[in-house]
């Protein structure tokens, strides 16, 4: 394997690991919603500092592939966000575990 498969493997790993820890909080905090401020401080709690940008693109990305995540809101209102886990967030989770 080369150096650059390496990087790329361990950047696809990592980008996994911080959408899982993402599930698990939400999870945590089901039927709640939290804000990103709060899901972002629950997360550096467990040592996975993301900022908002990263965060927001994560969020999408869960809520776009398999429906894991809901986001309240409007795009671009210039509010914050507050998003839950869904059902089917949940039954991902249990079935990794």
């Amino acid at each position: 394997m080369t150096d650059t498969e390496l990087r790329e493997l361990q950047r696809v790993t990592l980008d996994e690991v911080e959408r899982g820890q993402i599930l698990l909080v939400l999870a945590n905090a089901y039927p709640r919603r939290l804000t990103p401020k709060v899901l972002r401080y629950l997360l550096k709690k467990r040592c996975y500092d993301l900022d908002s940008d990263n965060l927001d693109f994560r969020m999408e990305y869960l809520r776009e592939k398999g429906g894991w995540v809901s986001i309240e809101g409007c795009e671009g209102s210039g509010q914050a966000r507050p998003v839950r886990i869904t059902p089917a967030g949940i039954d991902l989770i249990d079935s990794a575990s």
